[in-house]
């Protein structure tokens, strides 16, 4: 006795693959590789998981029926997996039975080969003899190896999309309900080598022909047979079909720009939607490209400037920053490789040139001066200068506290409004000698002891990249200066007479 066969884990399994198939490719057969196979102890049949042959066979007839498919390790080449299914005739009462895989079910219900009782069949109430579809592919790939006897026989692969019915292919070559029936890719070919021979691959690729009544897609229904006639060709036939990918033409289209006004330099989002077969899988092909193109300012993409570019089969975004090109009115649109597409909705911007504020300083103010800074344009050139007064070395230039050179003279391309500042260092070999001064204890820990022959106007205390870290005033020849505040390390002492001024380095201890 039989029984009808549910695999809730297989169905769970399968309806998350197809979710992210159908994320990529558009609807797709469950395990379409041929990679995952089930004993269905109800039948005690070995089948690929969601395809099935005359081992779950229905009909009164069913009974003489034997599975006629097995698992192979033979691959087609470039092949990511482990596993096709191979595909054989047999002997039933002197009659040659064609061996079948098909996603839906077989039925045997008559003696005869060509007789009406015998289909492959859509079984909408049983989950795994049905392949739901809500839209209609472009074409059906299938890799096939054929080994036959015979040099005119042909094998057959045949796909229907129909409607809301369980739906027949008939081994008299007629489908019921006829009304039900949408489109067919269908492909009868000859041997890729001798029976027991080589194992020659070929992938076909078969365009679904629009044929029919009806035009609610609802199920797809595919058969693969070793022979287009039932009850023909050698029992040593053999057919191998390996990783079917249904086929949907890719679209391409450049999102809405944000806005029809870009100025250089800025940084800038282009979505676009891709939809379709891009890169399929069982053709090993390279990845694809979606690029953002840039026309000429007369609106040509002979030459294009390519403004950026990600590697995807699906929809996304590309960031790119407007490049410094002469002012006008572009053009914009993507492209793929892969299948190369030019996107839809090519659209026009105005790109504009933006000035950028270069601000410079000195530090110390009275360390020197410098020059260059101003308005420029994105992409302008710009010379940084800076001289030192009297007394003072330039150390170097800094933006945002990052040392960016230690030359005096910093040349740059302006991209943006920045603020670089030039650092000066009190020069300690500059001293007036004529004025002499004790400085002790030096090193100090905290207190600073300092005796002059006249009463300066003002102490300074300077890192030694000439950074002002302390000022003050004095009104005697002898005084303490308190620096237990500063940390471990050397130190300028600049001592203002107010013509004169005498420099002294000094060192804080522990």
């Amino acid at each position: 006795m039989r029984y009808n066969f549910i695999s809730i884990s297989f169905s769970f399994i399968f309806s998350f693959l197809s979710i992210n198939l159908f994320a990529q490719y558009g609807p797709q057969f469950d395990n379409r590789g041929f990679e995952q196979w089930t004993t269905r102890d109800e039948y005690s049949a070995s089948e690929p998981v969601h395809w099935h042959s005359g081992g779950t066979a229905t009909g009164s007839f069913s009974g003489f029926l034997s599975s006629q498919i097995e698992q192979s390790t033979q691959l087609r080449p470039g092949s990511s997996g482990s596993k096709s299914v191979r595909i054989y005739p047999s002997s039933l009462l002197g009659i040659t039975a064609n061996g079948t895989v098909t996603n839906g079910r077989i039925n045997a219900g008559s003696m005869s080969a060509t007789g009406s009782g015998n289909y492959n069949y859509t079984q909408r109430a049983e989950n795994a003899f049905n392949t739901p579809i809500s839209q209609l592919p472009d074409s059906l790939t299938i890799w096939v190896c054929f080994r036959s006897q015979s040099t005119t026989d042909k094998a057959q692969v045949k796909a229907v999309v129909h409607g809301d019915a369980d739906y027949k292919l008939i081994a008299n070559g007629t489908e019921d309900p006829a009304d039900m029936h949408v489109a067919t890719a269908e492909q009868r070919f000859t041997r890729t080598s001798t029976n027991g021979g080589a194992y020659n691959w070929t992938r076909l690729s078969i365009p679904f022909i629009n044929n029919g009544p009806c035009t609610d897609v609802r199920y797809l229904l595919l058969m693969a047979t070793t022979n287009e006639t039932p009850g023909q060709g050698s029992t040593n036939d053999d057919l191998f079909v390996d990783d079917v990918l249904l086929v949907y033409n890719p679209s391409l289209s450049l999102g809405q720009l944000a806005s029809n006004q870009w100025t250089i330099g800025t940084s800038v989002t282009l979505s676009f939607t891709l939809s379709g077969t891009m890169s399929p899988d069982n053709l090993n092909a390279s990845a694809n490209q979606v690029i953002a193109q840039l026309s000429d300012a007369n609106g040509n993409f002979n030459n294009p400037t390519v403004l950026g570019s990600v590697t995807t089969n699906t929809s996304g975004n590309i960031t790119a920053q407007v490049p410094n090109v002469a002012a006008g009115q572009y053009q914009i649109r993507v492209i793929s490789t892969n299948y190369p597409l030019i996107g839809q909705n090519i659209q026009t911007v105005s790109i504009i040139e933006d000035t950028f504020t270069v601000n410079v300083s000195a530090n110390p103010n009275d360390g020197g001066t410098v020059s260059g800074g101003g308005s420029y344009n994105y992409g302008a050139s710009c010379t940084l200068t800076a001289t030192a007064n009297e007394g003072y070395g330039f150390v170097e230039w800094t933006k945002d506290g990052v040392q960016v050179s230690t030359d005096a003279s910093y040349t740059f391309i302006v991209t943006a409004s920045e603020t670089y500042v030039a650092h000066f260092q009190v020069d300690d070999a500059v001293e007036d000698h004529m004025t002499a001064s004790q400085i002790f204890p030096n090193p100090f820990t905290s207190i600073l002891s300092i005796a002059t022959e006249q009463v300066p106007e003002s102490i300074r205390i300077y890192d030694i990249y000439g950074r002002l870290l302390k000022e003050q005033t004095v009104s005697a020849m002898q005084f303490d200066l308190d620096l237990s505040g500063l940390a471990k390390g050397a130190y300028l002492l600049q001592i203002d007479y107010g013509n004169s001024r005498s420099v002294h380095r000094i060192m804080k201890a522990e």
